[in-house]
């Protein structure tokens, strides 16, 4: 068929084309006469251009350079020529064939873009679409199951940055469509940094604020050594276990049980061993006290018990004073009794005895009472008594007995003897020590 010319097209074909001339930056269509062309160098590269009915076209990305067929008018824009289906261009020494717009999309798909050079580039590139999934991923990784993000710079920090909105930031990690993990903050607590074993960060396992406090909901467990630094270890209310050693600068505890119950600790500054020589400045509980009483009864009437009188001062040890019932003490004989300095507890007696020239029996008494102060009488209770068998006359005889007697600072102890052999007046003679511990 032939081509049936236009005014515009004869008018091309008889006028003399100006010279071709070089510039940057892309033509204006105010630039030129129709018929023109020109070369311009542009953020895109050196691009050749074409002026037809008072417009430029580009000579490539299949634009509107085509022959011109019957049909010259475009019905959506009024421009000359039509797009060019097969058509070719020189470029260089080859000769490249030109599509249409959509045949250019088509043949530019990612799916059909490989990577013979070795590197691609995009510059901001944007993916669209739905979230993806196990079978139709976003980014493909089926032939190693791997995505690496290499530095470029050796010189600079290498940043990969998630940017997120206020609510919650995190990456999970799935397995077969179950999600087992999430990691990152949520934004009720930007300053958070949270670990859950699912997907929700509401329910976190783990915490790590922003001040380095670390919180966990279970168990932390290390196998090799101990976790170390320079702050606080604050197990609150929770248990802290350990089978190894746990090495620590200054540690803050109500108690400590290493077995033996919780115990508070006080400071120490020796070794306290059963084989260790301890010193202290002074012992306020705990403390054993030992307190003698020498003795020597005479001619001794039975059933009287008999104790130190308060009034011999030529030899303490004369136990010439009795009663029958010590149980109400007269205030006259409390003065020179025994009394213990603070709060401790009686726990035992030891002595010995012996009857001078004969071989009746006593049994050795210890009473204790708090003090009445007046005129009247001071009440004592009987802590205990043993009864000694004497066999011969002379021969030491040892006794003991045991007690838990609470007593307080200024109570007294008053020990006793009594003879339990009627018709006889016995001498005895001999001492007894009493035990003590401070409370």
């Amino acid at each position: 068929m032939a081509i049936k010319d236009t005014e515009d097209i004869r008018l091309l074909r008889k006028q003399k084309a100006n010279r071709p001339v070089f510039k940057q930056g892309f033509p204006s269509n105010r630039e030129g006469e129709n018929g023109d062309i020109t070369f311009r160098l542009t953020e895109n590269g050196l691009g050749m251009y074409g002026k037809v009915n008072n417009e430029w076209f580009k000579f490539a990305d299949g634009l509107r350079i085509g022959r011109y067929g019957q049909s010259r008018k475009y019905s959506e824009s009024g421009g000359w020529g039509k797009d060019v289906v097969g058509d070719k261009i020189s470029v260089g020494r080859k000769l490249v064939s030109l599509k249409t717009a959509t045949d250019l999309k088509t043949g530019l798909s990612l799916e059909n873009v490989t990577n013979e050079s070795k590197t691609t580039m995009f510059t901001q590139p944007v993916f669209t679409g739905d979230a993806g999934s196990g079978s139709n991923p976003i980014v493909n990784t089926s032939e190693s199951n791997s995505i690496k993000l290499a530095f470029d710079d050796a010189d600079e920090n290498f940043e990969v940055r998630l940017i997120g909105n206020t609510n919650e930031n995190f990456i999970s990690f799935y397995q077969a469509g179950v999600a087992k993990w999430a990691m990152g903050f949520n934004g009720a607590s930007s300053t958070t940094f949270r670990i859950d074993a699912g997907n929700d960060l509401a329910t976190d396992v783990l915490q790590l604020t922003s001040a380095g406090a670390l919180t966990v909901d279970s168990t932390v467990t290390s196998s090799n050594g101990v976790c170390s630094g320079t702050g606080a270890l604050d197990a609150g209310s929770s248990t802290i276990d350990t089978t190894g050693a746990v090495s620590t600068g200054a540690l803050t505890c109500t108690t400590i049980n290493t077995g033996q119950g919780a115990n508070e600790v006080y400071d120490m500054d020796q070794n306290v061993k059963t084989d260790s020589s301890v010193g202290f400045a002074e012992i306020t509980s705990g403390a054993v006290v030992w307190a003698e009483f020498p003795f020597n009864v005479q001619n001794a009437i039975h059933n009287r018990y008999y104790f130190r009188d308060v009034d011999d001062l030529d030899d303490f040890r004369k136990w010439d004073s009795n009663d029958t019932d010590p149980t109400g003490f007269n205030y006259r004989n409390v003065a020179g009794s025994y009394t213990v300095p603070e709060d401790c507890t009686l726990l035992a007696m030891s002595g010995v005895v012996a009857n001078a020239g004969a071989t009746q029996n006593p049994t050795v008494f210890v009473f204790t009472g708090a003090v009445t102060e007046g005129t009247g009488d001071t009440t004592l209770s009987s802590a205990g008594s043993v009864a000694v068998s004497i066999g011969t006359s002379y021969v030491p005889t040892k006794f003991s007995d045991t007690y838990d007697v609470d007593l307080s600072a200024g109570d007294i102890v008053v020990p006793m003897i009594r003879s339990v052999n009627l018709g006889a007046t016995p001498d005895f003679y001999g001492s007894l020590t009493l035990k003590f511990i401070t409370r």
